[in-house]
């Protein structure tokens, strides 16, 4: 429908205006922008679920947006909204941790990741798009582009253990998921955590590069996974067993994105 294109394309515009933004004001723009649209595209079949799953991520992400305006009036103090000059800035550490409280909110680590597994209720092209290479990773990116100040300040030790818990929890639960929708975001949560891990350890080149080859073959592992929804008429992976005698070559394409996923030999994972 045009309204759902319409949300699609204001949504990859906020992404767009998030990335390239060279100061505080630019960047929440963007990251409002990300907020509401994706609000909007998980309540998109306006089901009881779909309507509660978007009610919880929008208050899990206020309380992101909460603190990123904290951290913000903070900033306030500086001649500059550059993050330029922030990065070049001795700071004090309590605006670098709200901003930090605000990434861990978008990026679904714990204790704030709940809302992940619900904006499953959104249509599954929307799941490809925007939680799996663009709206969870926009906590990641913008912590490598403060590398220098989280480095500097010392919070790696932060990041590595909310990361290392969040790693055994989305393991744990995954292992119990039958919906292969929930299953892919606790595989992408996990993702997360180990790019965060990455940069607790100061390898912010590594992480990027992890970030980007995440989002490739995570969406495709979403779109593989529509098919099958739509083939069987179910989320329930149970029932998904004749899915290499019917649908063949999206089989060997959804095997091939796991196998780079597990970080197999001569795939880019």
């Amino acid at each position: 429908s045009n309204q759902f294109m319409k949300t699609i394309m204001i949504f990859i515009l906020s992404m767009t205006t998030l990335i390239f933004s060279a100061n505080l004001p630019s960047m929440m723009l963007g990251w409002e922008g990300l907020g509401m649209s994706s609000f909007i595209l998980i309540m998109f079949y306006k089901s009881k679920k779909a309507l509660t799953s978007s009610f919880l991520t929008m208050m899990i992400n206020r309380v992101g947006d909460i603190t990123l305006i904290m951290s913000a009036l903070f900033f306030m103090n500086m001649n500059s909204w550059s993050f330029e000059t922030f990065c070049n800035l001795s700071m004090s550490k309590e605006p670098i941790m709200l901003m930090m409280v605000a990434l861990f909110s978008k990026s679904a680590q714990l204790p704030l990741s709940s809302w992940l597994t619900e904006a499953m209720a959104a249509p599954t092209p929307v799941s490809a798009l925007v939680h799996s290479s663009t709206l969870v990773t926009a906590g990641i990116y913008i912590m490598i582009r403060f590398e220098s100040t989280i480095s500097n300040m010392k919070m790696t030790k932060v990041v590595m253990f909310i990361s290392m818990i969040t790693i055994i929890m989305a393991g744990m639960n995954s292992i119990t998921e039958w919906d292969i929708k929930k299953t892919i975001a606790l595989s992408t949560l996990m993702q997360l955590s180990i790019i965060f891990f990455s940069i607790s350890l100061n390898l912010f080149k590594l992480s990027m590069f992890h970030l980007i080859l995440h989002a490739t073959f995570k969406a495709l592992i979403f779109l593989c996974a529509s098919t099958f929804i739509n083939t069987f008429n179910t989320q329930d992976m149970r029932k998904m067993s004749t899915a290499s005698h019917h649908m063949s070559s999206t089989q060997t394409a959804f095997n091939l994105a796991n196998l780079s996923m597990c970080g197999f030999p001569f795939m880019s994972g």
